[in-house]
């Protein structure tokens, strides 16, 4: 097979310029890398900077925190339930002006009265009993 000059030359020129584009590849391919290192060392550089900022809390320090946000909490129901509790001696004092304590005669009385009706219930109850026993 005969191959003609000017079909040499043309691969020649085709040669040439894959190597000189294998070449720039080579070349643009170690920069790259190059910058990917430079960046990777970067990342490391303020990740230890970022890390150095956080404080690092001992034992002792990580359980003050735990006791201190439970205190807090505690702190928040003890506030609801002293707001409860003015809430209901406000209502309590305003009751008791509208209405007024008894005197000593009227809890003779109130007690005579739930005494003459616990008397009765009791004579009830007895009766039920012995009703019941008879059948």
């Amino acid at each position: 097979a005969v191959v003609s000059t000017q079909s040499t030359g043309e691969l020649e020129e085709g040669i040439t310029g894959l190597r000189a584009d294998c070449f720039a590849l080579s070349t643009r391919s170690s920069a790259v890398s190059k910058r990917q290192q430079s960046l990777q060392e970067r990342v490391s550089r303020v990740t230890r900077e970022v890390q150095n900022l956080l404080p690092d809390l001992s034992d002792a320090e990580n359980s003050l925190r735990g006791e201190i946000t439970d205190l807090s909490e505690r702190t928040k129901c003890l506030k609801t339930d002293a707001e409860q509790l003015r809430s209901k001696m406000k209502f309590q004092t305003a009751t008791a002006r509208k209405f007024p304590a008894m005197t000593g005669d009227q809890q003779g009385r109130v007690k005579a009265i739930l005494q003459e009706n616990d008397d009765k219930i009791n004579s009830l109850v007895n009766k039920l009993k012995g009703a019941q026993i008879r059948t």
